[in-house]
């Protein structure tokens, strides 16, 4: 078992599966929605049921995936960030924008979920 204070955010990785959607609407039941993790200690998850844990924020990981569904939503930060005069939005605001969570690995302790949020982004290719 590795100590909790010495796992970096590259130990392990969020991912997830979906076992419906509605076709018509693109909703997804949270029931449907299951998180895992990827590449973890096994000792760390058994003792600190970590899945069972991130489980509970299923509601997270179907928020991510309706806002990949919004027509053209990275375009849309581009355009807003483009038409700002004085005012460019980076690429680590947008994400932050459009997700709430962290981007770079040295800001993922500033808000809860970060790594969550980060990974499932990035599975779904939202930015």
């Amino acid at each position: 078992m590795k100590n909790p204070y010495e796992i970096k955010s590259d130990d392990f990785k969020f991912t997830f599966d979906i076992e419906s959607i509605n076709i018509i609407d693109n909703n997804i039941d949270e029931d449907s929605i299951d998180i895992k993790l990827k590449n973890y200690e096994k000792a760390n998850n058994d003792y600190f049921q970590l899945e069972n844990l991130y489980k509970e924020h299923k509601d997270i990981v179907v928020e991510l995936y309706q806002k990949l569904y919004q027509e053209n939503t990275k375009e849309y930060f581009q355009t807003l960030s483009k038409s700002l005069e004085g005012f460019e939005l980076d690429e680590n605001t947008i994400h932050k924008l459009i997700t709430c969570g962290y981007k770079k690995e040295d800001d993922l302790h500033k808000r809860p979920l970060s790594k969550l949020i980060k990974d499932i982004s990035e599975e779904l290719k939202l930015l």
